[in-house]
């Protein structure tokens, strides 16, 4: 039985755009880092982590080394983003001398994604992989 060429090759383009579109069908279910609900709940329940630490500036002088400073003067109890490994997601690092800080979180789904305060410019900016 004799195959015909000009219709093996538009089978194979048929079913390498069939794929293309799936791929691009199933990535347009993903939305991008920092747009998620995940994310969405921690920039919420980071801000008050945000203005206390503003606060706190004000009345210290500096921030402080831990987030625990904060609890209960400056806010009643810092939030719980959920776990990853037995360890709190959400991480804070002073640095020292310079008058900002570090404060980011990470979250699943889609992929792995992690979220950066920028206190000098004072926003989020968000990344991630699938």
């Amino acid at each position: 039985m004799k195959t015909n060429n000009k219709s093996n090759q538009v089978d194979k383009r048929n079913l390498y755009l069939g794929f293309v579109l799936v791929v691009v069908l199933l990535l347009q279910g993903c939305c991008h880092p920092g747009k998620c609900k995940p994310a969405l709940y921690g920039f919420e329940k980071l801000d008050s982590v945000i203005q206390a630490l503003e606060i706190y500036k004000k009345h210290e002088g500096d921030y402080p080394d831990a987030l625990n400073k904060l609890v209960p003067n400056y806010i009643a109890s810092l939030p719980d983003l959920g776990q990853s490994n037995g360890k709190s997601n959400i991480k804070y690092l002073k640095e020292s001398g310079k008058g900002y800080y570090d404060l980011h979180f990470s979250y699943y789904g889609p992929g792995f994604n992690q979220c950066n305060y920028d206190s000098i410019m004072r926003e989020w900016k968000c990344g991630g992989f699938y």
